[in-house]
């Protein structure tokens, strides 16, 4: 369902992407275990009615199997989606310790990292955020799988808490490029890139 909700929005078609959140609330599946989902993977809260998002903003760590880090995280990225500066910076503050712990355990596998310096972006800590985004970026390269597409975007929000905006405009003609689901719709349609909405070159991509 989520995928289907991804590919309508990656289309532009916002009302057949909500419909697909709805489908999968008739067919079995809680309210609060999609809102977790759709919260968890891939950012993806914003396409729910109201109803529904809302009920994210109540959600335990136990809705995300206990990961303090992936709760915190999925929170406050979805309370920064609405504006609400403080709320995220309070989740991103509760799941740093975790993702940091898992950060070390990986090896600093990048999709560890670029959550913990997404983590970080929210918290305040601007330069070790960016430090952090530029590790992912280095070690990616030009690698194009699902994995790596994702962490690229994480990046992208990195980079936009801190204010870089051409750094994030060079990923995101990247993302345009290979992503297998961010395209100038989803660009026009996702909350994530807000703050670059008048930038003339954000315009021409995302009306490309």
């Amino acid at each position: 369902y989520e995928w289907v909700a991804i590919a309508q929005a990656a289309m532009g078609n916002l009302p057949a992407a909500q419909a697909a959140v709805r489908r999968s609330l008739t067919n079995g599946m809680s309210p609060p275990t999609i809102a977790a989902y759709f919260a968890g993977y891939f950012e993806m809260s914003w396409i729910m009615d109201p109803a529904t998002e809302a009920l994210i903003f109540r959600l335990t760590p136990a809705a995300f199997d206990g990961d303090r880090g992936w709760w915190g995280i999925s929170l406050a990225t979805a309370h920064w989606s609405h504006g609400r500066r403080d709320l995220a910076r309070a989740y991103a503050d509760s799941a740093l310790p975790t993702l940091q712990s898992q950060m070390v355990s990986a090896n600093r596998d990048p999709s560890t990292v670029v959550l913990h310096g997404l983590g970080l972006a929210y918290a305040g800590h601007t330069a070790e955020a960016i430090a952090e985004a530029n590790e992912v970026l280095a070690s990616e390269g030009n690698t194009t799988s699902v994995n790596s597409e994702y962490d690229r975007l994480q990046a992208v929000r990195i980079l936009l808490v801190t204010g870089q905006q051409d750094a994030a405009l060079d990923q995101i003609e990247k993302l345009l490029k290979n992503s297998d689901y961010v395209t100038p719709a989803l660009l026009r349609l996702d909350p994530t890139f807000v703050p670059l909405k008048g930038n003339p070159r954000f315009e021409k991509l995302a009306g490309s």
